[in-house]
């Protein structure tokens, strides 16, 4: 009896000591587990992580449900590359669904994508784009999606297997214009886009050209089922104009309430210029700042006004310009106070190589405040209209307004065209004498050949340059 009692209590230590150790392995477990299950959760991240600064990579996006790392990539033209957890990477190019494998399909159907490196720049997502020739062979982005459009047009699936289409197409003509002040002559389009359902949406974007070709940018949504009328380009300023409906008119109606989007390109990007505050309106011109601040516009005779002392803006401009006397062509936003004063309440666009006249003359060398030497190498590029038999009038004036030098503008290339036309010119001249009080400023003028004599044909380009 006695052994029997003292082995009974052995046995009920035992399992207390096997219930503090069970609760210690359990400590133990969840402690590894509550380290180990993140960074399984994480790892798939982390892997797709690596992508993210990788040479040509647009954008990385990792898909929980099928351990799946899909990175785009610009050598697949807007395309993707594949990489499961096991086995080997494939690829897919969006620009030719039909020849999709049943791999690239079954992705195609993955909803549950997360971008894990969604903040990796819209550069990288432009320089995925290959360029194309011209721009209705450009690839643009509409709601994050690349479409590499063939002759101004684009079809692709919607939904693996299924009749419906995806059609994105040029609507209209491109119209032409440096958007930003590279030299180079860059495009504006209408996009239309039609699906499964009825809506035909429509959007503005642009074709930026580069060394290589055209690189279409994102595109911005104008509205479902409205009418776009035309777009224009006013000193790198976009105004894509079409109607709409009310907000109260269901698609039945026909649009007809008349509206403009204003857009430029900045840094690259195209963005929304938002619409001026009430009673403000839109001014294009030169602005001056120094002992008096003036805005000279480029409409209605070019008038010329004495910037408001209170205009927000005055302080940053100042501090652009190094606190020295200066000009450059702006876009501004603001209110004819009288005849004299003009309010400027924000600054849209500024360049330096832009003017009343740089929609039909683009000016490479020299620029605005440019130092410049005898002899003067002008070049540029011209709409064909500014000539006349292959040249046009190239003049040189002192601070004063005097000519020291002058001759013509030679067109390197056909002339008898709308389009633009490649220029050089050469000036020699006698660098004015300066002295106390005497600025070292003079002016560039170019000339539209004229053989009319109409004033209404007339049309100059002035930039303001510095002698050495």
């Amino acid at each position: 009896m006695h052994w029997f009692i003292k082995m009974h209590g052995m046995v009920s230590r035992l399992k207390r000591y096997d219930a503090l150790i069970l609760i210690v392995l359990a400590i133990a477990v969840a402690g590894v587990l509550s380290w180990r299950i993140p960074l399984m959760m994480r790892a798939p991240y982390e892997k797709a992580k690596m992508y993210c600064d990788g040479e040509h990579v647009a954008d990385v996006a990792y898909s929980p449900s099928t351990y799946m790392i899909k990175v785009l990539s610009s050598l697949l033209g807007g395309g993707a590359t594949y990489y499961p957890s096991k086995g080997e990477s494939f690829s897919c190019s969006v620009v030719a669904p039909d020849g999709m494998t049943d791999a690239c399909r079954a992705m195609g159907d993955v909803t549950d994508w997360v971008f894990v490196c969604e903040n990796i720049g819209t550069m990288k997502n432009k320089m995925s784009f290959v360029p194309g020739a011209d721009p209705l062979n450009a690839t643009y982005r509409i709601d994050g999606m690349s479409f590499a459009l063939v002759d101004g047009l684009i079809e692709r699936e919607i939904v693996a297997g299924s009749a419906s289409r995806d059609i994105v197409s040029v609507f209209g003509a491109p119209v032409y214009a440096d958007l930003n002040d590279d030299g180079h002559t860059d495009a504006v389009v209408f996009l239309r886009r039609t699906g499964s359902g009825t809506g035909t949406f429509y959007y503005l974007a642009v074709a930026l050209r580069t060394d290589d070709g055209f690189v279409g940018t994102d595109a911005l949504l104008l509205g479902d089922r409205v009418a776009p009328d035309n777009l224009s380009i006013r000193t790198g300023i976009i105004l894509a104009n079409y109607a709409d409906r009310a907000s109260d008119e269901n698609f039945s109606v026909p649009p007809s309430i008349a509206k403009t989007l204003y857009a430029h390109i900045h840094n690259d990007e195209l963005v929304v210029i938002p619409e001026p505050t009430r009673g403000s309106l839109l001014f294009y011109g030169t602005l001056s700042l120094g002992a008096t601040n003036t805005f000279r516009s480029c409409d209605n005779g070019q008038p010329s006004y004495k910037i408001a002392d209170d205009s927000p803006f005055l302080a940053d401009i100042a501090a652009m310009f190094g606190g020295e006397v200066g000009s450059v062509h702006a876009v501004v936003s603001g209110v004819v106070v009288n005849e004299e004063v003009m309010y400027i309440n924000s600054l849209v666009r500024l360049s330096s190589s832009a003017s009343c006249e740089s929609d039909d003359i683009i000016l490479d060398t020299p620029r605005g405040g440019d130092v410049i030497s005898s002899p003067l190498h002008i070049s540029g590029q011209a709409q064909g209209t500014w000539f006349f038999e292959a040249s046009f009038p190239v003049v040189l004036t002192d601070w004063d307004g005097r000519i020291i030098a002058q001759g013509v503008a030679q067109a390197d290339g056909d002339w008898m065209t709308t389009d633009f036309v490649p220029f050089d010119a050469a000036l020699t001249f006698s660098t004015p004498a300066g002295g106390a009080g005497i600025p070292d400023t003079g002016s560039l003028i170019l000339k539209k050949d004229n053989p009319s004599g109409l004033p209404e044909h007339d049309a100059s380009i002035e930039v303001l340059v510095r002698f050495r």
